[in-house]
């Protein structure tokens, strides 16, 4: 696993853009758990683009459905485009509220969070990375609290499970956009922030 440290040298300042704030369902996302998750965010889509020229690799963390879909180049820089607007929404003002507006960025989502979990429980986070931002507790690695706040529903987690095979020509149960051909087509129209 790589280890995760600054990413960029221009991180953003997230003390600023993670005041403390609650929103209208009462949780906030400490400044540190943005720190996180943005540098998960980067790594992971620099490593899938180093990574590109190998489908195979990156397809053993996609469900099988969209596994064939690997081996197309267009989809597959799609999809590691997923970690780039998360990051930049994760670094920028306004946008941590509504990270996935997507299927694919759903899934990015996930694997984001999982790796900045797995990388703060196997002691490869730089200390100094976070230290500089104000230390709100547990809220700093509550990655469970993140995997309720941040999405709607976990419905492409269902494409991982075997006895679900063919959910995603099934739009009718309440899913939608499951088929990998329809990852890239947003959730809602996005609105500006004014």
């Amino acid at each position: 696993m790589t280890d995760l440290h600054v990413p960029d040298p221009v991180e953003p300042d997230f003390e600023s853009l993670y005041l403390p704030h609650v929103d209208g369902d009462g949780w906030q996302m400490t400044p540190r758990m943005a720190s996180h998750l943005w540098g998960a965010a980067t790594i992971l889509g620099d490593e899938w683009r180093t990574c590109i020229t190998d489908p195979e690799l990156l397809a053993e963390n996609l469900p099988p459905v969209a596994r064939p879909y690997a081996h197309n180049r267009s989809w597959l820089e799609q999809f590691i485009e997923g970690f780039d607007r998360l990051a930049e929404r994760l670094g920028g003002p306004g946008d941590s509220d509504c990270l996935a507006r997507c299927t694919a960025e759903e899934l990015a989502l996930h694997l984001t969070i999982n790796t900045a979990e797995a990388s703060i429980a196997d002691g490869v986070v730089d200390s100094v990375w976070v230290d500089h931002l104000p230390d709100h507790g547990r809220a700093d690695q509550d990655f469970d609290w993140m995997r309720q706040v941040l999405f709607e529903d976990h419905d492409v987690l269902m494409l991982f499970d075997p006895a679900l095979d063919g959910l995603e020509h099934s739009p009718g149960v309440g899913t939608a956009y499951l088929h990998p051909r329809d990852w890239f087509q947003l959730f809602r129209p996005v609105t500006a922030i004014g």
